[in-house]
Parts: C-alpha cells; sequence; structure tokens
C-alpha cells in the first residue's frame, strides 16, 4: 500500500490516481487536493471533514523539520556562514520542499490509514474532477 501511495495510486485497487495529473493541474488547490475518490473501485479518499490534518502535521511537518535540521547541522559544520545566511537557504528549500511533498504525505496517510481501519469501497460517482468535469 505504501509502496502505491508513493506513486499517488489507489490504495485499494492501485489502479487510479489519487491526485489529478501533474500535467493537468491548473492550481494549488489541484496541487493539494485529492480527487473524490478512485474512479475504478470507488473508494472514497476524504472520509471526514479535517481528515488530512495529521498527514500535514506528522508526516510533512516531521520530514520538513528533520530535513530542516540536518541541512541546518550540515551547513553549519562546513562553513563558517552567519545564521542569517543558513536561514536564508535552509528556509526557502524547505518551503519548496513542503509543497512538493504534501501529495506524498497525504498519499501516505490514505495508504495507513487504509492498512489500519480498511474501509470498503463505495460504488458512487467519483469521478468528475477526474474526468476533467468541476
Amino acid at each position: 500500500m505504501l509502496w502505491r501511495a508513493t506513486w499517488w495510486r489507489c490504495p485499494h485497487c492501485g489502479e487510479r490516481p489519487i491526485f489529478v495529473s501533474i500535467w493537468r493541474t491548473r492550481s494549488l488547490y489541484d496541487w493539494f487536493t485529492p480527487l473524490d475518490g478512485c474512479p475504478r473501485c470507488g473508494y472514497a479518499y476524504e472520509r471526514e471533514p479535517g481528515y488530512f490534518l495529521l498527514a500535514i502535521w506528522a508526516i510533512n511537518y516531521m520530514i520538513i523539520g528533520l530535513t530542516g535540521v540536518l541541512l541546518y547541522a550540515l551547513i553549519d559544520g562546513l562553513t563558517d556562514w552567519s545564521l542569517q545566511k543558513i536561514l536564508a537557504v535552509v528556509l526557502p528549500l524547505s518551503a519548496v520542499m513542503a509543497v512538493l511533498l504534501i501529495r506524498h504525505a497525504k498519499a501516505w496517510f490514505i495508504a495507513f490509514d487504509q492498512w489500519c481501519d480498511p474501509a470498503l469501497p463505495m460504488r458512487r460517482n467519483v469521478s468528475r474532477r477526474y474526468l476533467g468535469r468541476s
């Protein structure tokens, strides 16, 4: 399931994407928000409002925080830069990484939740955004 999530695929069937493809992403909303569910098996990606808060705080924030601290320690150990210079490098990189990793954090959270608390797919019309209709 984690392997499927790494490639942004449905954790239940592994056939369809969790997010709008990168080439069809037109806004930050498209980048950050998963589809309503899998068009193939009907697995709902978001079970309730606020579902992804733990993904954002626990997974994304942890990865970005640890990477930022390690990068800071590495730069501080290898150079004699001031604190301002190091932060001028680390903080923008952390911000960019946070935006790039948010999809993975949400996908991994969906897969982990499916592994811990399996939910059966629901047959409903979940392909509206996938097909390009808003």
